[in-house]
């Protein structure tokens, strides 16, 4: 193949700036020059001009020279050629051959849709008559996650740490051959992201081996005292010390799942009266945005309409009992739990009463695991 560079086992990075005008027999001389050797077979070697916006490549195949020329997809002036020795830094063929668009073609196969590197691999061969590696392929997804997405990665944290409203959920998976741990040990992955605070979203997914509130606690520990979290109740949230907690899903989902099986229009259930006070504020919520409330108005008319439904439901609650263990027991102790946090949400019409908003995106992730199962 004209120009195949992957079998070379050298790479040979020429330092400082040369004439692009050079062709391949003055190239050879600047390697002989520079690197005291003739160029050979099982190596390939790098130019790169003033300008740093091209980059040519030698290598010498059985029945001759070949010459390739790149033009570099990067703003002149921030791609840096090293210019003597001690600035070179090591690379394989793996990472210099391949386009942004094959390496975001693979990593969309992968993780959006849910095709392990064997059957990417078995398709190029295929379809198109191209060999590449599951081995290559996953190199590409490591060198670009850490390289690239991590940068931007971190730029995002540090602009979600400084909003004001946030959301936050997660959500357990399994991983092989982890370090230190039983292939059947429960990890999770995390997600951290924006409220609905009218600004651009921002949704952050994080590994982490545990369920360990501390998960929170370090992304966030660069957030302000006061902010504003949308999150379940689960005590691992409680080590954000100085955030405040907000969520009525999670409240009508226990007293959803306490009514009994054909006791969902008995009214006289505690079970569908605790609903039904959950549901008469999502009413409410829905009729602010149809009309296209603003924040302000929100915040009005949150304090008008809804805190005395909320503080009506308080109420309700301390008059309720149930047989330990039940359902409703449950729904109750949760609820009890939350007392704290029920009038949050009215101090800000930009605080949002549910964490609907990471549910659906961490529901998401569940659904790509469970389909990644199913194909093995």
């Amino acid at each position: 193949m004209l120009g195949d560079i992957s079998g070379a086992a050298n790479i040979y990075v020429v330092t400082g700036y040369t004439d692009m005008r050079k062709s391949i027999d003055g190239l050879c001389a600047i390697v002989m020059d520079q690197l005291k050797v003739e160029p050979d077979s099982h190596s390939i070697y790098l130019f790169c001009g003033r300008r740093c916006g091209r980059i040519k490549v030698l290598l010498r195949e059985p029945d001759g020279y070949v010459l390739l020329y790149k033009r570099l997809d990067v703003v002149q002036g921030k791609y840096r050629w090293p210019r003597n020795r001690s600035e070179v830094r090591p690379i394989t063929w793996q990472q210099f051959n391949v386009s942004s668009g094959l390496a975001a073609h693979v990593m969309y196969g992968k993780f959006i849709n849910a095709l392990p590197y064997y059957r990417q691999e078995n398709d190029f061969d295929n379809r198109f008559g191209v060999k590449i590696g599951r081995g290559i392929m996953a190199h590409w997804t490591i060198y670009c996650a850490e390289n690239y997405f991590s940068p931007m990665t971190e730029y995002f944290h540090r602009l979600l740490s400084g909003r004001k409203f946030v959301a936050a959920d997660e959500t357990p998976i399994q991983v092989l051959k982890e370090a230190g741990r039983r292939p059947q040990s429960k990890s999770y992955v995390w997600l951290f992201c924006s409220g609905d605070d009218g600004l651009p979203p921002i949704i952050i997914y994080q590994y982490h081996p545990t369920r360990n509130g501390d998960a929170a606690a370090e992304f966030f520990q660069g957030s302000a005292p006061g902010t504003y979290i949308n999150a379940d109740g689960y005590a691992g949230y409680n080590k954000l010390k100085d955030f405040k907690r907000c969520c009525y899903a999670y409240i009508r989902r226990y007293f959803l799942e306490a009514i009994p099986k054909g006791k969902e229009k008995d009214y006289t259930d505690p079970a569908v009266q605790g609903l039904l006070y959950c549901n008469k504020l999502f009413e409410y919520e829905r009729a602010y945005r149809k009309k296209g409330f603003s924040y302000k108005q929100i915040y009005n008319r949150r304090l008008k309409d809804q805190k005395p439904v909320v503080e009506a439901f308080a109420a309700w609650i301390d008059k309720q009992s149930a047989p330990n263990g039940s359902r409703l027991s449950r729904a109750l102790t949760y609820v009890g739990n939350q007392r704290p946090y029920m009038m949050t949400y009215l101090e800000d019409g930009r605080c949002n009463i549910s964490n609907n908003l990471s549910e659906n995106s961490i529901c998401c992730d569940r659904s790509r695991n469970r389909k990644k199962k199913s194909e093995g």
